[in-house]
This record gives C-alpha cells, sequence and structure tokens, in this order.
C-alpha cells in the first residue's frame, strides 16, 4: 500500500479547521500572479528576462532568485514568454537555461518550480486556488522537487491548521511514498499570534504556504514559500 507523501505532528490545541471557513483568492490589479521558485541544483542565482528577446539591457534590474529562494510576480497577462539564464551567463552569446511561454489570464495565481540541474533542467508549473480565510487558519501543501526521488513533483493539497496564540510547534514530514522513510522535515514555531515565517519572521496566519522539498538524494534541504 502506497504510504502518504507527507505527515504533519503538531503540538497545539484544534489542529485542523474545515475549509468551510475560506473563500477563493484571485490576483489584483488586472494582472496575473507568477510564483518563481529557484531548486535548481547546481545554480547560481537565476536572472529572469520577460522580454522574448535576446536583449541584454535588462539585467540590471532584473528579479535575480537565488537558489533555496523564490520571486513574486505580478506585472503579465497573456501570452507571457519567460527565459531565465543562470547568473552570471547572462550575456547575448550564454543561451538561457530556460526558455518558456505560458499562458497568464487575468486574475490567475501560478507556481513556476524550477528544479533538475543545470546539465537537465526541469519545471512544475501548476495553476493555484488559494483560499481566503476568514478564521485564525493558514493552509499549508508540500511539493518533493528531488530528482530520481519516489514523489517527484507530488504537490499535496492545501491542508488547513489553526494558527493562533496557542500554536507553538508544528513538524511537517517528507516520506518516501514507496518505502515511508522520512526524506526530511520542516519545523515552524509559532510567535505568540500564530505561526511563524522563519524567512522573516511574519504571521503566517490568513495565508496560504507551500513546504519545497529540493537537493539531492541524500542531501535535502526545504523551503518555505508564501503563496498570499
Amino acid at each position: 500500500m502506497r504510504k502518504p507523501f507527507f505527515v504533519a505532528v503538531a503540538c497545539f490545541a484544534a489542529l485542523l479547521l474545515p475549509a468551510a471557513c475560506a473563500k477563493t483568492k484571485s490576483s489584483s490589479g488586472g494582472s496575473a500572479a507568477l510564483t518563481i521558485v529557484n531548486a535548481v541544483n547546481g545554480s547560481n542565482a537565476l536572472v529572469t528576462n520577460f522580454s522574448g528577446t535576446d536583449s541584454i539591457g535588462f539585467y540590471a534590474t532584473a528579479a535575480q532568485i537565488p537558489l533555496g529562494s523564490y520571486v513574486e510576480i505580478g506585472s503579465y497577462t497573456g501570452a507571457t514568454p519567460l527565459w531565465l539564464y543562470n547568473y552570471p551567463d547572462t550575456t547575448v552569446q550564454d543561451a538561457p537555461l530556460y526558455k518558456l511561454t505560458f499562458q497568464l489570464p487575468v486574475g490567475s495565481i501560478h507556481s513556476l518550480f524550477l528544479m533538475g540541474s543545470t546539465s537537465a533542467p526541469d519545471t512544475l508549473f501548476t495553476t493555484d486556488v488559494l483560499s481566503a480565510y476568514t478564521d485564525s487558519v493558514f493552509g499549508v501543501r508540500l511539493v518533493n522537487l528531488v530528482t530520481g526521488t519516489s514523489g517527484y513533483k507530488t504537490l499535496s493539497p492545501f491542508t488547513t491548521y489553526a494558527s493562533n496564540a496557542e500554536s507553538t510547534s508544528l513538524t511537517l514530514y517528507f516520506t518516501d511514498p514507496a518505502t515511508g522513510d522520512t526524506l526530511n522535515t520542516f519545523t515552524l514555531t509559532g510567535n505568540g499570534m500564530g505561526w511563524s515565517d522563519p524567512n522573516n519572521g511574519n504571521t503566517l496566519t490568513f495565508k496560504n504556504v507551500t513546504i519545497a522539498l529540493y537537493g539531492t538524494v541524500g542531501s535535502t534541504m526545504t523551503m518555505l514559500i508564501d503563496d498570499y
């Protein structure tokens, strides 16, 4: 029997709350929202180019995404080209690591997970349906971006947890669905108001987040991505 992709262990009251207290979020401002995650083994900062050309005039101001981090873009809709270069390979003579095109409808929310390696890059593109919570909760999902592992490219549904003054410790386990072995864990702690984002200390109440497993087999890491 296949085992679950992740397991949660929590030390606080009212762990799970029903999803009935949520409405659906959409991007604002007449554009689409795109979160780009860099989990490409061997990469430096990935530099974005939305021009669809080889022009190098944009590199001074283009978004750079270091390995193990992400950036949120909200300025594009429709057929959107995206070339990504592995910094500092950003000249006309350098081939982009990725050369992609997406359809981004107005108001839609998407995630682009970049993984694999610089010699064999891979992607996972998702259209995200995010809940707008009205209770003191947050939503969390897990994604496996480690090439060669069982469950590679597996993205769990969002699970809702209470996030309030009683939130103290929540550990999420990435498990191998074939063997049940633990691949890695991610632990959230409370800040007296709810769960705390380890990237910046912000409270995660009312938000949706993704925890990503990345790296290589036997040497994995985790990161939290704020999905709005």
